[in-house]
């Protein structure tokens, strides 16, 4: 079986891959090569998101990456930012009415995901990588407590489901999935964090749990499209955003908080 076999069907050596490759930007902690980087997710985003539309994607995809480029080299604060951003939505809708493009649904790609995506790098840029390491710790601990709770104690405690969007989810996964992500998050930042432990305690709870709601956002996009994931360049994994759901809409939360 050659290795492109194994990285396809095996989640644990597409899981290793993808710890390696956030460790290795974490320990080189490079602005050039973090930009570089949140540049391709942001293209391949953006790319699986109008596949999940099934619309057009009028270079949209290489053109989110170029403004995201721009932002980052351009624009360090978060005013400079959003103002980038609502520029861009209104220089796009005018193409699109200059142009007579009826099917306006390209032009939600750079709200979502575009935007969390880029606040996410500018929770690294303005506040460093423990913030941004802090996100992807409390969503995937959310993660991993949800499926043991769900596994264990699913539909023991509570017969309904936690949603109809997911049927898989269980309200005991998310409670015991909730509680992983701000046990981990609050010792987390308690060591590398300047914040109060009640802060850390609150910050924690509202980014596991509005990291639920970013899955089962993203599930209802792929529900409506058809879809079992948003693409297959991880593998099992599938696609980039079917990984980064939680985080988008965690990121958000946090991003609120600190500004």
């Amino acid at each position: 079986m050659t290795f492109l076999e194994v990285y396809k069907k095996s989640r644990l050596a597409v899981g290793v891959l993808m710890f390696l490759t956030l460790l290795a930007l974490y320990l080189i902690d490079s602005y050039l090569i973090d930009s570089l980087f949140f540049a391709i997710i942001i293209f391949l985003s953006l790319r699986e998101f109008f596949n999940i539309l099934d619309t057009k994607k009028f270079l949209l995809d290489y053109y989110g990456a170029f403004i995201f480029l721009c932002c980052a080299f351009f624009t360090l604060s978060i005013t400079s930012l959003i103002k980038v951003l609502t520029l861009n939505i209104l220089i796009l809708a005018s193409l699109f009415a200059y142009k007579n493009i009826k099917d306006l649904r390209p032009i939600v790609a750079f709200i979502y995901p575009f935007v969390p995506l880029c606040l996410m790098f500018f929770i690294y840029v303005n506040f460093g990588m423990e913030y941004l390491v802090w996100v992807i710790l409390i969503v995937a601990t959310t993660d991993c407590g949800a499926y043991i709770g769900g596994k264990k104690f699913g539909h023991s405690l509570f017969k309904r489901k936690f949603s109809k969007t997911s049927p898989n989810k269980t309200i005991e996964g998310v409670i015991f999935g909730v509680i992983f992500g701000v046990i981990f998050g609050a010792f987390y930042a308690s060591y590398f964090l300047e914040s109060s432990n009640l802060l850390n305690i609150i910050l924690s709870f509202f980014i596991s749990i509005f990291s639920v709601f970013g899955d089962l956002f993203e599930s209802l996009l792929k529900r409506k499209a058809g879809l079992k994931d948003s693409g297959n360049i991880l593998g099992s994994h599938g696609g980039v955003l079917d990984r980064l759901d939680g985080h988008l809409f965690g990121s958000l939360v946090l991003a609120i908080f600190l500004w």
